[in-house]
């Protein structure tokens, strides 16, 4: 079964049990966590999430998200367009110690009922999906250089400044005369 469009809460047991393709787009300006994480982002987010029971009898959605975010260069300090795409596999448990039993393979989602919101899941995974650190190529990136970015200072604008060790200095040379 193909849902297009996507439904803000979902109901994981019904879709587990039908084996349900959910597969569409929500755009970016729903998800306000993502949003808050980089430095802009227009456009749609591509949504494909498979729920079934696995061998063991758990209940999961396997997917994959993807959009287009601007990140800040760190070295250069201007907008990097970063296409982002996440796998993930998800199981929904509704206790720590279930959570402590699934296989590795899978990450945890805590229930307390059978209902979550489409836009929590996605939010988290992408904000996980973010790199580290932004930054352009090395062909592509202009970092600031702040030994040419500061503006030239005649000397002779700079004020003398009175040395404060030569207090001491003048001490040392009257022990010696001593």
């Amino acid at each position: 079964m193909l849902i297009r469009q996507l439904p803000h809460t979902i109901n994981v047991k019904k879709l587990t049990e039908q084996e349900v393709l959910l597969k569409g787009e929500l755009p970016v300006g729903k998800l306000t966590r993502v949003l808050e994480a980089v430095y802009s982002a227009e456009g749609i987010v591509q949504i494909e999430l498979a729920f079934r029971k696995d061998k063991q009898r758990i209940r999961v959605a396997e997917g994959k998200v993807s959009c287009s975010v601007n990140l800040l260069c760190q070295r250069c300090m201007n907008p990097l367009e970063h296409d982002l795409e996440v796998d993930f596999k998800l199981a929904f448990v509704y206790t720590e110690e279930q959570a402590d039993q699934l296989p590795e393979t899978y990450e945890p989602v805590m229930m307390e009922d059978d209902y979550v919101q489409l836009v929590d899941l996605i939010e988290d995974d992408l904000i996980l999906g973010l790199p580290i650190v932004a930054s352009h190529a090395d062909e592509g990136c202009q970092p600031l250089k702040y030994q040419e970015d500061l503006p030239e200072v005649e000397e002779e604008s700079i004020p003398n400044k009175e040395n404060p060790f030569q207090v001491l200095e003048s001490l040392k040379a009257s022990k010696k005369d001593s």
